[in-house]
């Protein structure tokens, strides 16, 4: 088990909230192969995404599973925001690992 910790910052129109879900995957190597696994597959509870309702600032925490045998490489953060005020975005960044959750 890994915990996340993603902060949402919102720079612009504070009078209004975005409205979304945010999804994680990774990339990485498994049985000698390059592989994707989806949010679904590392948080089964949070296959419809991490939903985010945030105005200045807002904190998201939470926990995946990597399956055995998969070595992360990197992580591909997307958000998917409701509504047409906002653009949806997406970022991926190199695996990082502080210390790994009992």
């Amino acid at each position: 088990k890994y915990r996340y910790s993603v902060l949402l910052a919102k720079f612009v129109n504070h009078t209004k909230h975005s409205l979304g879900q945010m999804f994680l995957s990774l990339q990485g190597i498994q049985n000698d192969e390059l592989t994707q696994l989806p949010f679904e597959v590392l948080n089964p509870a949070l296959s419809k995404g991490h939903a985010f309702n945030v105005q200045y600032f807002q904190l998201l925490e939470g926990e995946i599973n990597v399956p055995e045998g998969f070595s992360p490489e990197s992580i591909h953060l997307s958000l998917h925001v409701d509504g047409k005020d906002f653009k949806s975005s997406a970022e991926e960044f190199p695996w990082l690992v502080n210390q790994e959750v009992g």
